[in-house]
């Protein structure tokens, strides 16, 4: 096993890019995502404290792939965490571009949506309510941002991932019948409790922080739904609607 001592080792200039620069691979943090990523068949390559091997998951023990011993100096360099967990991995993109996309289920859309923690949010919620896909629009928030990849805890290697301008799929969707459920204030709308079942598959699509869904996207609607609240709260934040659309949407589906 290779031993890393110095932050000018060219593995570890080429880690700190990959962090902010993701491209076919990405940069993952932490035992958990690690040991996911593996399970998941995605981990590339493993680098680990020195002092932390012995007490590494044995699933990553056995880690076939190259695995790099680190310093306690280039461990901390790696991290931006008040407390560095010793444990970092390269991750291959989960790409659908030779594949069929999207498979059989409901499709999760999401319109410029650009704050990283709302897309974890949604991310985890897509995979706890029955949204195995996710598209998004070309401006969104990278699905491998690191801020992302934390917050999903590992659920980011369960799902089907697009980027993709909107365009491509949701007329063709629409032309075909799937159901294309969103929310907006200023167009006639159903009460979300009044829906009695919605077929499945289904696309949602939500829209972004300050602006709400695009024009484009509101011409896509087949259904527009309203989440009852409080007369004194103006808007949820998209992260905690979209959630709450989406288990609405998988008990009555």
């Amino acid at each position: 096993m290779e031993k890393i001592t110095s932050v000018k080792n060219q593995k570890i200039k080429d880690l700190l890019f990959l962090k902010k620069n993701p491209s076919q691979n990405f940069f993952i943090e932490g035992d958990h995502l690690c040991e996911e990523a593996l399970l998941n068949g995605k981990l590339v390559s493993l680098y680990v404290l020195e002092t932390q091997l012995p007490s590494l998951p044995s699933s990553l023990q056995s880690f076939p792939g190259p695995t790099f011993a680190l310093s306690e100096i280039v461990a901390a360099k790696l991290s931006d965490t008040k407390k560095p967990t010793g444990v970092y991995g390269i991750a291959t993109m989960t790409s659908e571009d030779n594949q069929v996309w999207p498979i059989p289920g409901r499709i999760l859309v999401l319109d410029d949506v650009q704050d990283p923690g709302n897309l974890g949010t949604l991310l985890r919620s897509a995979a706890a309510f029955g949204f195995p896909n996710v598209l998004i629009s070309p401006h969104s928030v990278n699905f491998y941002n690191e801020k992302v990849i934390r917050s999903t805890q590992g659920l980011l290697f369960k799902l089907h991932l697009k980027q993709a301008p909107l365009e491509t799929y949701l007329p063709a969707w629409k032309k075909t019948g799937l159901p294309i459920i969103g929310t907006n204030l200023h167009q006639p709308y159903q009460a979300l409790p009044n829906l009695t079942t919605i077929m499945s598959p289904c696309a949602l699509i939500l829209g972004n922080e300050g602006h709400g869904l695009s024009p484009k996207s509101l011409e896509w609607l087949t259904t527009n739904v309203l989440i009852p609240m409080a007369p004194e709260v103006e808007s949820l934040n998209v992260g905690v609607a979209g959630s709450i659309l989406m288990y609405e949407i998988n008990q009555k589906g």
